[in-house]
């Protein structure tokens, strides 16, 4: 709505502004029509800042029919090693156990998961047929663990 304003403004005043610059008028009326000009810049500015800023504190608020949850990462580490174990446990192979990044990657053929001091972070262990390869992976980047 801001912008439709600003932009009507612009135009309205672009024939005023042409024509000052073109010699028509005084040097008095040309320093009235930058004054106008000027003043509706700032007015528009404030406007647009404002909003932008009114719209950055409702987003900031969290409503009630928000769907964001905040988890504790350390929690969430667990939950992701609890997963794994139980998958393990219920005598599913563990290379069929694999994770899913969500970049669409997958991590499989996993023999250990621990949690890094913080939470925010796991250690996988992956067994390849050259050894282990480790891989450090953000909680925040898995979307999910499944069995093939």
């Amino acid at each position: 709505m801001i912008k439709k304003i600003y932009i009507a403004l612009f135009i309205c005043t672009l024939p005023l502004q042409l024509c000052a610059e073109s010699g028509i008028y005084s040097p008095q009326q040309k320093r009235n029509f930058a004054n106008e000009n000027k003043t509706v810049n700032q007015a528009v500015t404030r406007d647009i800042s404002q909003e932008a800023l009114t719209n950055n504190q409702k987003a900031a608020l969290p409503s009630a029919s928000s769907d964001i949850m905040i988890i504790d990462p350390v929690k969430m580490a667990s939950d992701w090693v609890q997963a794994f174990q139980t998958l393990s446990d219920k005598q599913v192979s563990t290379s069929t156990i694999f994770f899913k990044l969500k970049d669409h990657t997958k991590i499989a053929n996993i023999s250990d998961i621990s949690t890094l001091p913080e939470g925010y972070l796991l250690l996988f262990t992956i067994k390849t047929l050259q050894g282990n390869i480790y891989k450090i992976i953000k909680t925040s980047e898995i979307d999910s663990i499944q069995t093939l």
